[in-house]
């Protein structure tokens, strides 16, 4: 078994309908410095990180802590919202929370698929920085759960799963709690 550790990257210093890409907020380095140190002794391990700022930044605990640099995956980014305004973008997430995922359309299912298909990739015990709505891909689909949102991982938080073959096994759910998000 191959275990994959989940991380929700830390705080972020704006919301989805604030700003494109955000970094973390103070409370979001300390998330990512606590999720590191929660990992010191089982690494060093690889590091698969998104593109984006706020998983970079958590991310860069985990290289400082075991001197290795993050791989970056554009597979676990967060989920596209492509040509929307900042405004929609945020009103579409708090809909698309509500929803399944037969319901999505064509690029949401490629994303969803995409990003199952990079952690069913991993070979060796991994940290995967990520976001919220992968984490919930990945337990979903684990699960066998239609729904798009199966809980609220918190930032900073870290979901363990064991990957099998084609399979997913959910050792433990991140720490969850109200979101920022929905």
């Amino acid at each position: 078994m191959t275990t994959i550790y989940l991380i929700r990257h830390g705080q972020a210093e704006a919301g989805w309908n604030m700003q494109h890409d955000p970094g973390l907020s103070d409370t979001g380095r300390q998330q990512a410095n606590e999720a590191a140190r929660a990992l010191a002794d089982r690494g060093p391990l690889p590091i698969i990180v998104s593109p984006l700022r706020r998983t970079r930044e958590t991310a860069h605990e985990f290289e400082m802590k075991w001197r290795r640099p993050a791989v970056v995956d554009s597979r676990v980014a967060e989920i596209p919202s492509q040509g929307m305004t900042l405004e929609e973008r945020g009103e579409w997430l708090k809909t698309l929370v509500k929803r399944r995922w037969d319901d999505l359309d064509q690029v949401v299912q490629d994303w969803r698929r995409a990003a199952l298909q990079s952690l069913l990739e991993i070979s060796q015990d991994t940290v995967v920085v990520t976001h919220f709505m992968v984490v919930n891909a990945a337990v979903c689909w684990a699960k066998g759960d239609g729904r798009v949102v199966y809980f609220n991982p918190l930032p900073g938080s870290r979901t363990t799963l064991e990957r099998g073959g084609d399979s997913f096994n959910i050792v433990e759910l991140g720490d969850a709690g109200a979101s920022r998000v929905v």
